[in-house]
């Protein structure tokens, strides 16, 4: 008879490599987008956009459903305003972001 510890450790191992693999996370900040077979399906798809929860959500694993998450935070980078002369020899003041 084998050693019953190996067996277990190796059963816990198993279902932790699968676990990992259907499942992922999202946060509050990020939106997910689930593709099956490579695919977006028109009726859904989207995790987390507009008010669905966070947290940990199940798929299939990786040959099957892929997740691709995307970061929902605003990126805004404001440079210096900067003055400009136009062609009838006015001033502006440029600003970006």
């Amino acid at each position: 008879m084998k050693n019953p510890l190996l067996i277990v450790v190796a059963a816990l191992l198993i279902i932790g490599f699968v676990g990992y693999m259907a499942t992922f996370t999202v946060r509050f900040t990020e939106t997910a987008v689930i593709a099956t077979f490579g695919s977006v399906d028109a009726d859904g798809g989207i995790v987390n956009a507009e008010g669905d929860e966070e947290g940990l959500r199940l798929r299939w694993p990786a040959p099957i459903q892929s997740v691709t998450v995307y970061d929902r935070r605003p990126r805004l980078l404001q440079t210096e305003p900067e003055t400009a002369q136009t062609a009838d020899n006015r001033q502006v003041i440029v600003g970006s972001f």
